[in-house]
């Protein structure tokens, strides 16, 4: 038994070296290797396990998250992720075969597992990404409002108190230069409405929420208008 520790110490430190390296691979083999991380987790091993990891794991799930230069999304408006225009689930942003998709998952899968963990090591993060609004880094900034997005579920109780930070946040976004910045953060204010703005009974700002995305309808950009009429569409759930 004390081998089998040792052997899965091992191999979880090996990963996350990996998951440095291999995304110089093609899409699909990196894809793949990606995937380690939902079967372990699905493994149902101890979950203590992964808990020295994040710290390392999450800044890497965040970087791979992050759009490449020769990315189609960056050129038009028809990448597989804004085509389900008729989902009713929060979730499709999820279902996207790249590791884009994947690592996003796993990050909301890890929110369930260790709450407190991921809370502190990703909100700092965001803090200091989202304080710069330079052309250079709004690939970093459009990753983490998406990681945000992931674990509103997870991370609820935690984040509960931060709403109304992260929401005003959020809104700013809504109008930040960048098309890819203003659909995810249509989306991820979608999660937060869902698990938050309903259930704290804010009046005021449910109301503030719900005229911006409608405002967003009237984007200058299709792909702002159908992540924001899917958000209104979660929130209306």
């Amino acid at each position: 038994m004390a081998f089998f520790f040792l052997f899965q110490h091992h191999l979880l430190n090996s990963m996350a070296y990996k998951a440095q390296v291999l995304k110089a691979l093609r899409e699909d083999v990196y894809l793949t290797s990606s995937k380690f991380w939902s079967a372990y987790y699905h493994a149902q091993l101890q979950p203590t396990d992964l808990r020295e990891l994040l710290p390392r794991l999450i800044p890497i799930l965040l970087l791979d998250m992050a759009y490449e230069d020769g990315d189609e999304s960056l050129l038009d408006d028809k990448d597989d992720e804004s085509q389900p225009v008729q989902a009713h689930s929060g979730d499709y942003l999820f279902n996207v075969g790249n590791v884009r998709a994947c690592n996003a998952k796993f990050i909301g899968i890890l929110s369930n597992v260790y709450e407190y963990e991921v809370f502190v090591t990703l909100l700092p993060l965001a803090e200091v990404k989202l304080k710069r609004c330079d052309d250079e880094t709004w690939k970093e900034r459009e990753a983490i409002v998406f990681a945000l997005g992931a674990i509103a579920k997870g991370c609820r109780r935690l984040l509960y108190p931060h709403l109304d930070e992260i929401l005003k946040m959020l809104l700013h976004l809504l109008n930040d230069k960048f098309p890819l910045i203003r659909s995810i953060s249509c989306w991820t204010i979608s999660q937060y409405g869902k698990y938050f703005v309903i259930q704290k009974e804010d009046a005021a700002l449910f109301n503030k929420v719900l005229n911006s995305l409608l405002h967003k309808l009237f984007d200058t950009n299709m792909r702002v208008q159908k992540f924001a009429c899917l958000a209104l569409i979660t929130l209306e759930e």
